[in-house]
């Protein structure tokens, strides 16, 4: 995103998903909280799972992209439904794609 984000016109510009354009505020904003979940493993269990992660894809980011998918998910499907963020179904998206068997309710 260095290209883009030194552009002079990237404030004003709109980075809609329907066009295929990324925003890289949201981007970025999400890998910020990734990693604050990670350093306080919050959800309970987040820090197991992309550890898991890191061994089966063996690369920090491409985890984190994994995880990222995972949070972007239970964004999207908050504000679709209006609804409170279910920390519960996100951490066992991530231990889904880390191959780890789901948690119970």
């Amino acid at each position: 995103y260095h290209t883009l984000l030194m552009s002079p016109d990237v404030m004003t510009r709109e980075f809609l998903p329907e066009r295929d354009k990324a925003n890289p505020f949201l981007h970025l904003s999400l890998h910020l909280a990734i990693e604050e979940q990670l350093s306080i493993d919050q959800p309970a269990g987040i820090l197991y799972a992309f550890e898991a992660l890191l061994s089966a894809h063996g690369g920090r980011h491409h985890a984190m992209h994994e995880v990222l998918e995972c949070l972007n998910e239970v964004i999207f499907n908050t504000i679709r439904y209006n609804s409170s963020p279910d920390s519960h179904a996100y951490l066992n998206a991530v231990r889904h794609r880390a191959g780890l068997p789901q948690l119970n309710d």
